[in-house]
């Protein structure tokens, strides 16, 4: 008895019907990830994290702008400089405070956007190249997809850098945070636990070069402080985004050209040469 034969029509028909159902399976998944990852309570660990941080530099504003007006006030001009220096550390703070509430809010947004449309937009296209073979219309899905990604990953990723730097030079944050308050003990020993702002105030008004020297000190080291948030706040969160617009640009097969102001001119000589090398050969 011979066995069946089963046409090649039917065989491709039926790979094509389980692929099908493996897609519309990867698309329900991802609306219901959606749900998980992208809401509220699954991210409440990093929004926690970021609201911190947001406390954190509003009352580093607060006490900016009280410390900066109340060193200015002092009689003469010895300490204009130093308030000066201070007062400019405000707009470095604002535009901080900005990035993290924007952080806070695509944080959510973004994994949302990519789980309940890009993703089941790209799994769509998928579905349709299964029954119409496109090569155009498979690159955009597959497109789709590592977009779709990038977007979801750059927030958490950036608080995830911005957290792994904390914690692997968490002693010198922590110094560079409390040097303020620790300044306030050598300014006077006698008082306890005195608001360092007005120490400073008390201390500036007798206009000694020790007491201007620990002012200088305690600013320099307030301007620590507010390097370290404009790092792990601002210049990270670039760096990540800097990182995922290179991979989608050569996953997408875009060409980067480096601008010619970034170019030494020994470079272009070196090019020029070796144009010519190529076109004698």
């Amino acid at each position: 008895m011979k066995a069946e034969v089963i046409p090649e029509r039917t065989i491709l028909m039926k790979k094509k019907i389980v692929w099908t159902v493996i897609l519309l399976a990867l698309v329900l998944v991802s609306l219901y990830l959606s749900k998980t990852w992208g809401s509220v309570s699954f991210n409440a660990d990093r929004i926690a994290y970021l609201d911190n941080k947001k406390l954190t530099v509003t009352g580093l504003v607060a006490t900016v702008s009280a410390a900066s007006t109340a060193i200015a006030a002092v009689p003469g001009d010895a300490t204009t400089p130093i308030a000066t220096q201070l007062a400019s550390t405000t707009s470095w703070l604002l535009m901080v405070t900005v990035v993290i509430i924007a952080e806070k809010y695509l944080l959510t947004i973004l994994i949302h956007l990519s789980l309940t449309w890009l993703f089941p937009i790209a799994l769509g296209i998928f579905i349709a190249c299964v029954w119409i073979d496109s090569a155009f219309w498979r690159k955009l899905a597959i497109k789709l997809c590592i977009f779709a990604a990038a977007i979801a990953l750059i927030v958490p990723a950036s608080v995830g850098a911005s957290r792994l730097i904390e914690s692997t030079y968490q002693d010198s944050i922590k110094e560079s945070m409390n040097a303020i308050s620790e300044n306030s003990d050598s300014t006077d020993k006698t008082e306890e636990k005195k608001d360092f702002w007005s120490t400073i105030t008390s201390t500036v008004e007798t206009l000694s070069t020790e007491a201007l020297e620990t002012l200088k000190t305690q600013v320099s080291n307030f301007i620590d402080a507010v390097a370290v948030l404009v790092v792990t706040s601002c210049i990270i969160p670039i760096l990540v985004l800097i990182a995922f617009s290179w991979i989608i640009k050569l996953l997408f097969g875009i060409a980067i050209d480096v601008p010619d102001k970034l170019t030494h001119p020994k470079m272009k000589f070196l090019g020029a040469v070796q144009k010519q090398q190529n076109s004698e050969e």
